[in-house]
């Protein structure tokens, strides 16, 4: 044996996880009650700390802390709670005899007070009977059982029972399925009633997208119009506000259809619920009952438009956020393309400037060579007048003008060299 050190951390409870929700074995007659609550602000703390009131109450064992399903017999009741993925489901099964199927379920042996202090929201009650195929229960007696609404029905398990239900609520508020059978033991009569179990969560489920899409369709329509008008806009833009104004709009809009993308999960599930619908009903092996729909025609007509309506608006999202994305980057691209002239522009603008500003420069720096000259030739002719005056023979005026040349020669020199020098050590 390896030691402990060289085990994965999660083996142990990813073998037990294959074993964590076995199929009930029950027997022939039984009755079963399902209650599904989605989890809402529900903790699975609180969903334990409630089953243990329940468990307290029929000095049953209770929940062990972090367990994720309990069974535990209540009396003539047994319970089975299991916190899935969105949403918790109890169970509660019966066996024996009875005398009216879906007149005293299992429920009725659970406390009031309990049953309403379940955390969450109630969204799917159902009743299952079990029952001998031997007793007589012609046509007339199942419309009655399910008060007279259209039924479906089939053989399943390779004819083995017979499943019967309106797929509807009754009078109580909770759905119905009969099966009838005497060829199945206590475990295949386990399996078919957990896949119906099972069916009646998952199809349910798979609807509850429905209304959001519906509710979705109309925001959608809207947008996609603005789109457009948007999309013919850019192609008319005048001005900066024209810009600034379709900018606006694409960020609403993206910032709406960001909203909508939230709800994908809620897409993303009825999809899966739908697949595993499909499984189930693939697992039970339907065989037709002559002149009734089978549950997989039944609800393969009602579920598969409700599919495909929520994956053509989980689709039209995705497809509204990237056309609003490629109007954006359109909208940019016009926008880089005007900034770009703009700059050309300017930048032929601070040429000219710079032409004009040189032109002017050179004319200054003429006239400052020519006035420099003019300064230095005058300060010459001072000094010679100045000579004249000690008696020195010398010809101011003559010098003076000789002179000039040699002084402008220099003083454009001088200034060209200082300018150079500049230049090279600019940066």
């Amino acid at each position: 044996m390896l030691s402990p050190e060289k085990m994965h951390p999660l083996k142990e409870a990813l073998y037990q996880e294959s074993h964590s929700r076995p199929f009930p074995r029950l027997p022939t007659p039984c009755r079963v009650s399902l209650l599904v609550v989605p989890f809402g602000a529900a903790t699975a703390e609180q969903e334990r700390a409630h089953l243990c009131r329940l468990a307290q109450d029929f000095q049953a064992p209770t929940p062990e802390p972090g367990c994720l399903s309990y069974t535990e017999n209540l009396g003539t009741v047994r319970v089975r709670w299991q916190r899935h993925g969105e949403f918790s489901s109890y169970a509660f099964f019966e066996a024996g005899l009875y005398q009216e199927p879906f007149s005293n379920p299992p429920l009725k042996r659970i406390p009031p007070a309990w049953m309403e202090g379940i955390p969450g929201k109630l969204l799917i009650s159902t009743h299952l009977v079990v029952d001998s195929a031997q007793k007589k229960y012609d046509h007339q007696r199942i419309h009655q059982l399910f008060s007279g609404k259209a039924i479906v029905g089939s053989r399943v398990r390779r004819g083995g029972a017979e499943v019967w239900s309106s797929l509807d609520l009754h009078e109580d508020g909770c759905g119905r399925y009969l099966v009838l059978s005497d060829q199945l033991g206590e475990a295949q009569t386990g399996r078919v009633v957990q896949r119906l179990l099972e069916l009646e969560t998952y199809r349910i489920l798979a609807l509850l997208a429905l209304p959001l899409a519906r509710q979705i369709s109309p925001t959608l329509n809207r947008m996609d119009y603005s789109l457009i008008l948007v999309a013919d806009q850019i192609k008319q833009i005048q001005s900066l506000e024209d810009e600034q104004s379709l900018l606006s709009k694409l960020t609403e809009m993206s910032i709406a259809v960001t909203e909508l993308r939230a709800h994908s999960f809620r897409f993303g599930a009825t999809d899966a619920y739908f697949k595993l619908a499909q499984e189930i009903l693939l697992g039970l092996e339907e065989e037709k009952l002559a002149g009734h729909l089978t549950l997989g025609d039944f609800l393969r007509r009602r579920l598969t438009p409700a599919e495909r309506t929520c994956r053509v608006v989980r689709a039209r999202i995705e497809e509204l956020a990237g056309r609003i994305e490629q109007a954006s980057e359109l909208l940019g691209t016009s926008i880089s393309l005007r900034l770009e002239e703009q700059n050309q522009a300017l930048l032929l603008s601070l040429d000219a400037r710079g032409k004009l500003q040189l032109r002017l420069q050179e004319a200054v720096e003429g006239l400052s060579i020519a006035a420099i000259s003019y300064y230095m030739v005058s300060l010459l002719k001072i000094l010679l007048k100045g000579g004249e005056k000690l008696g020195l023979r010398l010809n101011a005026e003559i010098i003076s003008a000789i002179s000039i040349p040699v002084v402008l020669l220099s003083v454009w020199y001088g200034v060209h060299r200082i300018k150079e020098r500049i230049i090279r050590n600019s940066p």
